[in-house]
């Protein structure tokens, strides 16, 4: 039993997030078939019903999108945390990850362009890193970068026509974004004040320990049990950012959705607003832009796929589960300024070639 001991830490943390879910969806329903009676009753106005539907189907493409392309991410990010949580000692991450040293945060970053664990996924790791005794600075990089520097996402964006360029701009753009969050981080040397109680390491938590001597077919079983646990931990979070993702694009006024006329000014607020409530996977984002090559203005474009990797609905809420408010406050506009600092050193430079 002590060798998974994400176990009971699951049944925990799931009644809060578990508990309220099914509330959430009974009640969009609920609303969504109250609202179509209304509207049925009222005699069938054309322009009532005809908005109706159109939000409808803002809401269930935006919810499809959100969940169907993080879940993977979520998937492979579970999986990642349970190989760290049974194959890897907590001395072995500490050699690597612990302080809040320059080559630990660099360390962070390198994980994340590894590890195949992108949007979402990249919590998950940094939560075991942290519980494994990792430093703050380290797993924090790991997580902010992760979005814009794994391979998927950075192949996809080389692979595909006319998006090499902003692809490089993302992947550099979080290179420093995770630089800098992490030696800030760093300044603070009091864990507790930046991170969740629930992330601390655990006395007697060293897991791989707990599985020496065994064989290989009861360690592959822990891992498949531990990745199962976390990833059923973590869904009902990604369900209830699909639904608030996908509401909140059924609300927005059709005006504001890019390509938005007006100034630049007004063309890259709306990218970057569209972008936080899109919530799609770095990959998502990569195809977005490029089907709006020809409409979109280049800012606009940088904006998307900077503010898109960093701070959308759906991370909000995977890191406001591990940073305290003021952390992830912190971060929110951390990444809103280097993303419009990024865009403007591009423009002043004449753009991406």
């Amino acid at each position: 039993m002590d060798s998974l001991p994400s176990a009971s830490k699951y049944h925990a943390s799931s009644r809060t997030t578990g508990g309220s879910l099914p509330l959430l969806v009974i009640a969009a329903v609920a609303l969504a078939g109250i609202l179509s009676r209304i509207l049925e009753s009222s005699g069938g106005n054309a322009t009532w019903m005809t908005a109706f539907l159109d939000s409808a189907h803002r809401f269930s493409v935006g919810f499809e999108r959100i969940f169907l392309e993080t879940a993977p991410f979520l998937l492979l990010g579970a999986f990642t945390s349970a190989v760290v949580a049974h194959l890897f000692t907590d001395a072995d991450i500490q050699a690597l990850f612990k302080g809040g040293t320059l080559g630990s945060v660099i360390f962070g970053i390198l994980a994340a362009v590894i590890l195949p664990v992108g949007d979402g996924g990249s919590a998950l790791v940094a939560r075991q890193l942290l519980r494994k005794g990792a430093g703050v600075p380290a797993a924090a990089a790991l997580m902010a970068a992760g979005p814009g520097v794994t391979l998927i996402a950075t192949g996809a964006g080389l692979g595909a026509t006319g998006m090499a360029g902003l692809a490089g701009l993302r992947f550099a753009t979080a290179i420093i974004l995770a630089l800098v969050f992490g030696l800030i981080l760093a300044q603070e040397s009091e864990p507790k004040r930046i991170i969740k109680v629930g992330n601390l390491p655990t006395v007697g938590g060293d897991s791989a320990s707990l599985l020496e001597g065994e064989g290989q077919v009861s360690k592959a079983k822990a891992i498949v049990l531990t990745a199962s646990i976390e990833f059923l931990e973590w869904m009902p979070l990604l369900v209830i950012a699909a639904l608030l993702g996908g509401l909140l694009q059924a609300l927005i006024p059709g005006g504001w959705n890019p390509p938005v006329s007006g100034s630049g000014a007004w063309q890259n607020a709306g990218s970057g607003l569209w972008a936080m409530l899109t919530a799609q996977s770095a990959v998502g984002d990569l195809h977005t832009v490029q089907n709006g090559l020809s409409s979109w203005s280049a800012g606009a474009q940088r904006i998307y796929l900077l503010v898109g990797m960093a701070v959308d609905v759906k991370l909000i809420l995977f890191y406001g589960r591990i940073f305290r408010f003021k952390v992830l406050l912190y971060w929110i506009l951390l990444s809103l300024s280097l993303s419009l600092m990024a865009g403007l050193v591009i423009e002043s430079f004449g753009g991406l070639s």
